[in-house]
C-alpha cells in the first residue's frame, strides 16, 4: 500500500438482520482522491464459543491435481474457510491457509485448530459449512484455482477419526482426517490407570528467620494446605488410592549426609500411604 493518508468511513446498515449478525461495511476513502472509487470493506464479528475450545489435529493430502502437463514444478497450496450457509451477506471467512508444496501428489504437515474455529456463531447450526479450496500459486497473486468443495460443519466433525474425501473435480481430490484432543477424563474412561507420587523439597531455601514451610506446629504449614487441597483432588483418580511420598534435599534420620530420594513413612520397604490427614 501507498504511504497515502487512508481512512475507513462506516455506514452502519439499519436492517436488523445485518446488525444481529455484526457486520459493518463501509468505503474505503483516499484523502487525497475522495471522490475515486477504492473499495469496500467489511467488518464481521463473531461470538467466541469458549465451550468448543478443544483442539483439532488435520491432516491434507491431494491426489491427482489437475495441472497442465507442460508445469514441470507445481506450486500449490490450500486453504480452509468457514461460511455460514443461512448468510448470503458474508463471504467465504479464511481459517487456514497451507504451505506451498511442488507436486501434484501433496502431504501438506499436520496443523492444529479450536473446534470454534470451524462454526460461525452459536456452533449449532446445521447450516454452517466449511470449504477446502486448492490453488496453483502465481507470482502475480492471482493464484489458479485447481478445485474446491465444501461440506457441513457438523458432518466433517461427526467423522472425526476417519479420513475424509473432498472431490475438487475429475480425478483430483482432496483427503482430510481430523482428530480431537483427547482429554484427562477420556483417557481415564479409557483405562488409563494413574499413580499419584508426592515429593517434598527439604533443601535450606525452604527455610528462613520468619517461616519455616516444614514446621512441626498446631497450624497447617503452605506445604501442608497444598499437598491436601491439590492430593485430595487428584487422589480420586489415583488406581489404587495408595500414595507415595518422598523427600529430597534434607539429611533423614540424623544420617549425616543429604540424601536426595527418602522415605517419608521411614521405611523403604513400604512407601505408600493411604489419603491426607494431619
Amino acid at each position: 500500500m501507498s504511504t497515502r493518508s487512508w481512512k475507513v468511513y462506516y455506514r452502519y446498515w439499519i436492517n436488523s438482520r445485518i446488525h444481529a449478525q455484526g457486520i459493518m461495511r463501509g468505503p474505503l476513502v483516499c484523502e487525497k482522491y475522495p471522490n475515486k472509487y477504492r473499495g469496500t470493506i467489511t467488518i464481521v464479528g463473531r461470538e467466541i464459543l469458549t465451550e468448543k475450545n478443544r483442539k483439532i489435529t488435520l491432516r491434507v493430502q491431494a491426489r491427482n491435481l489437475a495441472l497442465k502437463n507442460w508445469i514441470v514444478k507445481p506450486d500449490v497450496f490450500f486453504e480452509l474457510s468457514r461460511k455460514d450457509g443461512g448468510n448470503k451477506v458474508i463471504e467465504d471467512i479464511l481459517v487456514y491457509k497451507s504451505e506451498r508444496r511442488n507436486t501434484k501428489n501433496v502431504s501438506w504437515d499436520s496443523f492444529v485448530l479450536l473446534e470454534r474455529d470451524f462454526w460461525q456463531n452459536d456452533g449449532k447450526n446445521p447450516d454452517d459449512y466449511i470449504r477446502f479450496a486448492c490453488f496453483h500459486h502465481k507470482q502475480n497473486g492471482k493464484h489458479k484455482l485447481l478445485g474446491e468443495s465444501t461440506l457441513r460443519v457438523i458432518d466433517f466433525l461427526e467423522n472425526e477419526g476417519r479420513k475424509q474425501r473432498f472431490p475438487l473435480g475429475g480425478l483430483s481430490e482432496l483427503l482430510v482426517s481430523c482428530e480431537f484432543e483427547k482429554t484427562f477424563l477420556e483417557y481415564i474412561d479409557g483405562g488409563l490407570e494413574v499413580q499419584l507420587n508426592i515429593a517434598i523439597d527439604f533443601t535450606a531455601s525452604n527455610r528462613d528467620k520468619n517461616y519455616d514451610l516444614h514446621k512441626n506446629g498446631p497450624d497447617e504449614t503452605c506445604y501442608e494446605y497444598a499437598i491436601r487441597v491439590v492430593g485430595n483432588i487428584l487422589e480420586r483418580y489415583d488406581s489404587d488410592k495408595q500414595i507415595s511420598v518422598y523427600g529430597f534435599g534434607g539429611e533423614f534420620n540424623n544420617s549425616g549426609f543429604v540424601s536426595h530420594e527418602f522415605a517419608l513413612t521411614g521405611n523403604n520397604e513400604k512407601l505408600k500411604s493411604t489419603g491426607f490427614q494431619r
